[in-house]
């Protein structure tokens, strides 16, 4: 397995809104399982990914508003998967994967009690390529769409004994 990653941060504070953050990241993924395989083939990878993912995050801390801190952001992400020829149908195939996703999660703290709230939507869209037991190539596409939220909260009853709760829902596409 090689694995290369390139990351860019970079943030600006306004007086005004509070801390705007932007991340671009860029990872690139070559691997090659081998396996005993027949006649002179051995030499061949059995399996022989490329992965290359993108992703880009921007986020706002705003500015206290009254008692509440809190933030929101944007994701989107794109991932493409590329199988070199090895004499074998492909273990995984071919696909391109799109991603967006938006949050807002706002905190409300005082002496002794904390409450937090969050809410997610998250897209995405696979398109894949791969040959049927036929050798027809076939292209289904894919969609995932849901709505995450979650809530919680923490009482210091004294120095030596805090309740936390928290309430929530998630979310992950399959792969």
């Amino acid at each position: 397995v090689s694995h290369h990653l390139a990351k860019m941060n970079a943030y600006w504070r306004s007086e005004k809104w509070g801390k705007l953050q932007l991340q671009y990241a860029f990872q690139f993924d070559d691997r090659k399982e081998y396996d005993i395989r027949r006649g002179d083939r051995s030499e061949i990878p059995s399996l022989d990914l490329d992965l290359q993912s993108q992703q880009l995050e921007l986020n706002l801390e705003h500015k206290e508003w009254g008692q509440l801190q809190g933030r929101m952001g944007f994701s989107g992400s794109y991932k493409q998967n590329r199988n070199d020829t090895t004499g074998v149908r492909p273990l995984i195939p071919y696909y391109d994967q799109y991603g967006l996703g938006a949050f807002w999660i706002e905190q409300w703290k005082q002496e002794k009690w904390e409450l937090e709230a969050g809410v997610r939507y998250d897209f995405q869209h696979l398109l894949v390529k791969k040959f049927s037991p036929t050798n027809e190539l076939l292209k289904p596409t894919f969609s995932f769409r849901n709505v995450s939220a979650s809530i919680g909260g923490i009482v210091r009853l004294n120095e030596k004994l805090t309740f936390r709760s928290n309430l929530g829902t998630a979310f992950r596409p399959p792969n």
